[in-house]
């Protein structure tokens, strides 16, 4: 059997040919082409969320003792905000924070669970959001907003 390169005088008909003779290599007749070896599985489902603890403890102090402005070399400066529950002597840029996060990130909060909000302006993330778990644990979640808005 004599195998030709495609070219003008055969055209796509003889390429055409030419990739079913190859592809008939590896099947045997009436069958579809499979590969030899499947993909890798996918990753593993991570595992179950931990549920916050019926009785949770509070950290020592108030909530609102823990925000402020805070300054690290590595990260710089940003200014962490208590957004519930609503703290009446929060600075004017966490008071524009609060009152626009619902919009900004709807579904951001759970009710009834102390949660603050920082802007985090990154290549993959706009806020970070510490969530209260129990004692002086929070649960950290870098959270990205498709509506830009920079809050005074």
């Amino acid at each position: 059997m004599r195998l030709s390169l495609w070219s003008r005088s055969t055209g796509m008909k003889g390429l055409f040919q030419l990739f079913k003779l190859a592809l008939s290599m590896f099947t045997k007749r009436g069958q579809r082409f499979k590969a030899p070896h499947p993909y890798p599985p996918p990753f593993p489902p991570p595992p179950p969320p931990i549920p916050r603890p019926v009785n949770v403890s509070f950290p020592y102090g108030s909530f609102a003792s823990l925000a402020g402005t805070y300054d690290d070399p590595g990260y710089g400066p940003f200014e962490l905000c208590l957004v519930s529950p609503e703290n009446l002597e929060a600075s004017p840029s966490c008071q524009a924070l609060a009152s626009n996060i619902t919009r900004l990130l709807p579904g951001a909060i759970e009710s009834g669970v102390p949660t603050f909000f920082a802007q985090w302006d990154t290549l993959f993330s706009s806020h970070i959001r510490f969530t209260h778990f129990d004692c002086g644990i929070f649960n950290v979640s870098l959270l990205t907003s498709m509506v830009r808005h920079r809050c005074p």
